[in-house]
C-alpha cells in the first residue's frame, strides 16, 4: 500500500492513493521564450493547467537581454503572462528571484503567487561552502 505525503504518510488502499495524489498535483507551463510568449493566451488556456511559470533568466536570454530583468521587454513579458493568468483563472509564478528581492516584490503585487528565490543545488552547497571555509 502506498505511504505518501499527501495520506500524511499512512498507508492507503491504491485508488485512494492515487485520488489523493491526483487532487494534490498542479499542471504547471514555462514560459521562457519568444515562442511561448507570442502563445501564453493560448498556452494559458488549456484546460487543466493550473500555473504558468515565467523561467525570468530564461526569458531574459531568449530575448536577448541576458540577466536584464528590469529591461521593458522583459518586463512586458511578465506583464503578458500575468495578463493570461488572469483571463484564465489560473496562477502566475516566476523564478530566478534570488538575487532580485525587489523584482520578486513588484512580481507578487503583480499575482506571483509562486517566486523562486533560488535553485536546491544552490540551497544545498551554501551552508557546507560555508562551513569549510571557517577552516581556511
Amino acid at each position: 500500500m502506498p505511504c505518501l505525503p499527501q495520506l500524511m504518510f499512512r498507508p492507503a488502499p491504491p485508488v485512494d492513493a492515487m485520488k489523493a495524489v491526483n487532487a494534490a498535483a498542479m499542471v504547471i507551463s514555462m514560459i521562457e521564450g519568444p515562442r511561448a510568449l507570442d502563445a501564453v493566451e493560448e498556452i494559458a488556456a488549456v484546460d487543466g493547467l493550473d500555473m504558468l511559470h515565467v523561467g525570468a533568466n530564461d526569458l531574459s536570454n531568449t530575448l536577448g537581454l541576458p540577466g536584464q530583468l528590469d529591461q521593458p521587454d522583459v518586463q512586458a513579458g511578465f506583464q503578458r503572462v500575468t495578463d493570461a493568468c488572469k483571463v484564465n483563472n489560473i496562477y502566475f509564478g516566476v523564478g530566478g528571484m534570488g538575487h532580485h528581492p525587489e523584482l520578486a516584490k513588484e512580481m507578487i503585487a503583480m499575482g506571483a503567487r509562486h517566486a523562486t528565490a533560488g535553485a536546491d543545488v544552490t540551497f544545498m552547497t551554501k551552508a557546507p561552502i560555508a562551513n569549510a571555509l571557517k577552516f581556511d
